[in-house]
């Protein structure tokens, strides 16, 4: 699928213009540090860094390092799966392809491989909800500590560490520990806005002055809650039950996906922003299927078959689609069949029962 979704002419309008830019101006650098980089992509430093330090040319260390980065992704979003809720690792495996097919969230990243501080958030964010859990303040400290170098979505688990450890009433027990394990993510996320000097861009008021208000629109309520997840959009709607059970298990999710979306209104992309919430929907979705879907082969297929021509998209691919229109109806025709599918298939269950 990295494969099949192509690669970015990044040399040609209106790519040359677009913070890819800034992006290999940070590696050129290396190991110095760029100057003339806009805000925030002057402080997103580790993923173009590190493509600096390859001894190869940069646009092709970039697509290297990505596809390296989408990889482990992948791996490490199954293996979070069977720790947290997969009983199978059929079941983890089979909604990582899902993950893996879906266009915006893991697609675009495949495409624009410059991007490489999107994917390594990701992973960081798997890795920082893992240590969360286990209650490994070492392991997340050096995470955030990291993260804090990529994307500013990650140090959205710092507050989130502290609800997950209140609502598991453990705070007080572990109050000290996770103090002390946010508190090198945070300095470094302030000392990097402190020590350099970004030329033009936008600060985070100013991006929330710009973007704050795109929810007052349909489109960003359609692109942000159903188009980023297609088809398995309806599927938390379809088994509600099931949905406000998970959530009433897993409080601090709420809590998580409030502030990504929170953080969606300092950027004008849709989807894209909205890429932080996977391990949340992902997780969910696995145990929909798990519980409600599984081992229907025929509706696994169904629905494997709908996320893969979902995939296609007019704009990025291998084989780019020749208009719009015809993503519009590549992803809506495949969202209505698993929608549709799944709800009859939940109708027969509950006449049978």
């Amino acid at each position: 699928m990295i494969i099949l979704y192509g690669k970015i002419p990044f040399a040609s309008e209106p790519f040359s213009a677009w913070d890819l830019a800034d992006y290999q101006k940070i590696a050129l650098a290396a190991p110095g540090i760029a100057a003339e980089v806009q805000q925030p992509f002057a402080y997103r430093m580790l993923g173009p860094y590190i493509v600096g330090l390859f001894p190869v040319a940069t646009p092709l260390g970039f697509y290297v390092f990505a596809f390296l980065s989408l990889v482990v992704l992948a791996i490490s979003c199954y293996f979070f799966l069977l720790y947290v809720s997969a009983r199978q690792g059929f079941i983890a495996f089979f909604v990582v392809s899902l993950f893996v097919l879906n266009k915006y969230l893991f697609g675009y990243l495949a495409w624009n491989y410059f991007q490489i501080n999107d994917t390594l958030s990701l992973i960081f964010i798997i890795v920082l909800f893992w240590a969360m859990l286990g209650c490994r303040w070492g392991v997340f400290a050096f995470v955030l500590f990291i993260g804090a170098l990529t994307r500013e979505t990650v140090m959205i688990m710092v507050p989130v560490s502290f609800f997950f450890l209140l609502e598991k009433k453990k705070l007080r027990s572990e109050s000290k520990k996770i103090v002390l394990a946010v508190t090198p993510g945070i300095l470094v996320f302030l000392l990097l806005r402190l020590f350099i000097n970004p030329v033009g861009g936008l600060n985070l008021f100013q991006a929330f002055l710009r973007h704050g208000g795109k929810f007052s629109l349909p489109e960003a309520w359609f692109r942000s809650f159903i188009n980023a997840f297609i088809p398995l959009s309806l599927l938390p709607l379809i088994f509600l039950n099931k949905t406000v059970s998970f959530f009433k298990e897993h409080r601090y999710l709420l809590v998580y996906l409030s502030l990504v979306i929170v953080s969606t209104l300092f950027g004008s992309n849709y989807e894209r922003l909205m890429a932080p919430t996977f391990i949340v929907f992902y997780w969910l979705i696995t145990e929909i299927i798990e519980e409600y879907v599984y081992p229907h082969k025929t509706i696994l297929l169904l629905i494997f078959v709908s996320v893969f021509f979902a995939s296609f998209h007019n704009t990025y691919g291998l084989f780019p689609l020749p208009n719009k229109q015809l993503t519009f109806l590549f992803s809506m025709i495949p969202l209505l069949i698993v929608s549709l599918v799944v709800f009859c298939h939940k109708t027969k269950r509950r006449v049978v029962g």
